[in-house]
């Protein structure tokens, strides 16, 4: 178990760890308000340690939805070869137009201007790839 969080023990209890902040925020360690933490040193630390979670869960979301595409391509593509059709290996670039497919389905069936935004945000991304290759 890791150690207790200075937050979390009553002074009566045990005492506070020797140097503060010896230890780092651990995942199972309990929530806290990063606000209003003392030490910035430390407030920056768990800061940063909270969009890396951030970061990490919602890049593990992105993972998970593009396996399920591609296990539902598979299972299609089986289907159709049990049917006596001729098997089809799917290339990476067939996988990412059906990724941006859903992407587009899904942003259009949120509506407020969703789909708009990111499209906008899309063309803005492009123009500037496309700028770097522009002759001065």
């Amino acid at each position: 178990a890791p150690p207790p969080h200075h937050h979390d023990q009553s002074p009566s209890l045990a005492p506070p760890p020797s140097p503060p902040h010896t230890h780092f925020l651990a995942l199972s360690s309990p929530p806290f308000c990063v606000q209003k933490e003392k030490d910035p040193k430390f407030r920056e630390r768990l800061q940063a340690r909270l969009q890396q979670l951030d970061a990490a869960a919602r890049s593990e979301g992105a993972r998970r939805q593009r396996a399920s595409l591609s296990d539902s391509a598979r299972a299609e593509e089986r289907a159709a070869v049990a049917a006596g059709k001729r098997p089809y290996y799917a290339k990476k670039s067939d996988l990412r137009t059906r990724e941006l497919l859903t992407k587009y389905e899904e942003l259009k069936r949120k509506g407020d201007g969703a789909l708009e935004k990111f499209m906008a945000k899309r063309r803005r991304r492009n123009a500037a790839k496309d700028h770097r290759y522009v002759p001065k």
